[in-house]
């Protein structure tokens, strides 16, 4: 989710000179921006590190990262396969309507949400994990063994985690289409 504190912090400037959130939205343009990759090439340490937190909060330790982890991340991030890339823009934010931080943030994520390229390891992780077919048509030409095989070594927690981190786009897609899907059949 979109922090509050990133528009905060981008407002701050504005509010000095008496300018409202909505005439700043007006005259910034924010735009928010989907991107989205088949495969995250840190998938695995990400979820160990997400790990290693949830383990460390349990036992009121402090998590310590290791020297160099988020650089090795972001090497590992940019240079690696991630498969197919989408970017998709989204709408500037509308001052219009939009008048507080909380309802820009809000309409930052659904526009991320909606705009985001499911791929097939979405699809596959979603269903993988709800034990369903659901989505089967989605990852029909994926090969499936081999994306399970690559998360074999893990211990189970941490390949819960990964199977999670690709299926949450489906989940965030499928809250936001809800929403829209329940008006409808109201009216």
């Amino acid at each position: 989710n979109t922090s509050p504190a990133i528009l905060k912090m981008l407002y701050l400037a504005y509010r000095e000179d008496g300018i409202s959130f909505a005439d700043f939205l007006k005259k910034s343009s924010i735009v928010p921006v989907s991107i989205s990759y088949q495969y995250d090439p840190c998938d695995i340490s990400k979820s160990e590190e997400q790990i290693r937190k949830l383990k460390a909060e349990g036992c009121y330790n402090v998590y310590v990262k290791k020297k160099y982890a988020d650089v090795l991340d972001m090497v590992r991030g940019l240079r690696m396969n991630k498969g197919n890339v989408h970017t998709q823009s989204g709408s500037p934010l509308d001052g219009d309507v939009i008048s507080d931080v909380r309802a820009a943030t809000r309409e930052m994520d659904r526009q991320i949400h909606m705009n985001y390229k499911l791929w097939d390891t979405n699809y596959f992780a979603y269903d993988k994990l709800n034990k369903t077919k659901e989505h089967a048509d989605e990852y029909k030409d994926m090969n499936t063994k081999s994306f399970v095989k690559h998360y074999r070594h893990l211990k189970p927690e941490v390949k819960d985690y990964v199977y999670n981190s690709y299926a949450n786009p489906v989940r965030s897609m499928l809250s936001e289409k809800d929403p829209v899907e329940e008006s409808d059949e109201k009216s």
